[in-house]
């Protein structure tokens, strides 16, 4: 990668205007070309409202720099080189009007100047950030299902949310299941909220007949590189490609050394005190084996020493797992529930997203489901309904951390914290033996960790459940024995 510092060339064009050029300008511009080897090097410029904008991250996924004064940059480039694109500073967005924002720019020798031009997006630090993880229709049947109350009620919460502060969303990957016919259609659904979508690439949105990089040419050609960045507040967003994909469906969980050495080299350019969300389809680190994705640990070596929040899909179930000092991981559950076949995931968790806030300089997060709401943030097993913990009450909480309290008491003595279990959903159990009683092995309940447990004494008539998370909500309920 080559760093550029241009300040010396770009004080050659201060007097550039985005308006058309004069003899003079020309002039300037033709003799800056003369100073670059042919397909080398690109110029352009960021700018908003007539005016340049100084200090702009410019990637061509491999070199970087930044715009001087005036919002001028030139940038090496490679051969292989497919975009130009910019980290969308704070308080900016690019143009969304096609279904997502259009911070890139195909590398074309048709091109002369690589220009961006941004608007104004909410001028503050407070933010929402909607995650929202495996919509995966695969045919026009479950686009329909997906359009019904999951669209509805997202197109609601943006509504009320984009009134408030700066909302953005970002679909975690598996957009489609190898349908890519849908990623257009499944694109202008998310644009009909009303509020910027970026999107993740995630092993089913590969097209399955090809191989290699070319498998991703559908999912590139509606959202531009698989790789790249922008702020939110003053906050980090990073989408990251997490898929080795080969050919005909078959991939490995991992990241290739061009998204490795992306990351490396644009943090760089971003001090230690910025918050990064690093968003991309599989989980760095595989809970469900306890083990890295490939060059997981290297990307976690370059995050280290800053606040990161990984927002990650693909398992269909939620887990909030802490890996290193200052590093979590919120591995989201579906929005598709169990495949379009009921509105629950296996873990129990209802369909629905996560939203990320910050008000004030409070940070916090919640899930927020489509049938309930804010509402549905736990479920409650009876005694007798779970076979591995059959004695007690068990608390399943998809969206605890370890900085959350879930407590209990018996007949109005406080009992103290409830004991984590594993467990599975009694919730999902019933509802997919009920609806698809010869269910293959996949739509299986999950063993999950975020349950808790509380045994009553034989005589106890009720116990009262008290879950509290570190940023002011908590729930209360009583359960009649």
């Amino acid at each position: 990668m080559k760093y550029m510092n241009i300040v010396s060339i770009s004080l050659m064009w201060m007097s550039l205007s985005i308006a058309p050029m004069s003899c003079a300008e020309k002039e300037v511009v033709n003799n800056l070309e003369a100073l670059m080897p042919d397909n080398n090097r690109i110029i352009g410029k960021v700018h908003c409202e007539g005016k340049g904008l100084e200090g702009v991250i410019v990637t061509d996924g491999t070199n970087f720099c930044t715009t001087s004064y005036g919002g001028f940059f030139i940038l090496d480039i490679t051969a292989e080189s497919e975009f130009v694109s910019i980290v969308t500073p704070s308080g900016y967005m690019a143009d969304y009007s096609s279904g997502s924002p259009e911070f890139y720019r195909k590398v074309s020798a048709k091109t002369e100047s690589y220009d961006f031009n941004l608007t104004r997006y909410f001028d503050s630090d407070d933010y929402n950030l909607i995650a929202v993880a495996d919509p995966q229709a695969k045919d026009e049947t479950q686009f329909g299902q997906f359009k019904g109350a999951p669209l509805e009620e997202i197109r609601t919460t943006c509504s009320v949310l984009a009134d408030l502060r700066s909302t953005v969303g970002i679909c975690l990957g598996d957009l489609v299941q190898d349908a890519m016919p849908l990623i257009p259609k499944m694109k202008g659904c998310f644009a009909s909220t009303g509020i910027p979508f970026y999107y993740i690439i995630g092993n089913h949105d590969f097209n399955a007949s090809l191989s290699g990089v070319q498998a991703a040419k559908d999912f590139k050609s509606e959202f531009g590189p698989l790789n790249y960045a922008f702020y939110i507040g003053q906050d980090l967003v990073i989408g990251l490609n997490s898929v080795l994909y080969t050919t005909n469906k078959k991939f490995e969980e991992g990241y290739d050394e061009e998204t490795v050495k992306f990351l490396e080299y644009l943090l760089k350019f971003v001090p230690k005190t910025t918050k990064l969300y690093v968003a991309q389809h599989i989980p760095i680190h595989r809970w469900w084996k306890d083990s890295s994705i490939q060059n997981g640990d290297r990307v976690l070596d370059i995050l280290d020493g800053y606040d990161v929040s990984f927002l990650t899909g693909h398992t269909h179930v939620h887990n909030i797992t802490r890996l290193r000092n200052g590093i979590v991981d919120h591995n989201i559950s579906g929005f598709l529930g169990a495949w379009w076949v009921v509105d629950v995931c296996r873990d129990g968790t209802p369909r629905g997203y996560e939203i990320f806030t910050n008000n004030s300089g409070m940070r916090s997060y919640s899930y927020h489901s489509v049938e309930r709401g804010d509402d549905g943030q736990y479920e409650i097993i009876l005694p007798g309904q779970s076979e591995r913990n059959p004695d007690a009450v068990v608390l399943n909480v998809w969206d605890v951390d370890d900085d959350w309290t879930v407590e209990w008491s018996e007949d109005g003595v406080a009992k103290g914290p409830m004991e984590r279990t594993m467990d599975i959903s009694y919730r999902y159990a019933v509802t997919i033996k009920s609806a698809y009683p010869d269910h293959p092995s996949r739509y299986e309940p999950n063993v999950n960790k975020h349950f808790f447990k509380a045994v009553p004494s034989q005589n106890a008539r009720e116990v009262e459940l008290h879950i509290k998370t570190p940023f002011g909500k908590e729930w209360k309920e009583t359960v009649k024995l």
